[in-house]
């Protein structure tokens, strides 16, 4: 399971990760407030 996580996070573009960086960001923001 982690490891699936793991080679989909190398194979994902930059993109994809600041979007989902983005996104948890939002997020916690929305949790702590």
């Amino acid at each position: 399971m982690l490891y699936n996580l793991a080679v989909k996070a190398k194979v994902s573009n930059r993109t994809e990760l600041r979007l989902a960086k983005a996104l948890m960001r939002s997020l916690m923001f929305w949790v702590n407030i």
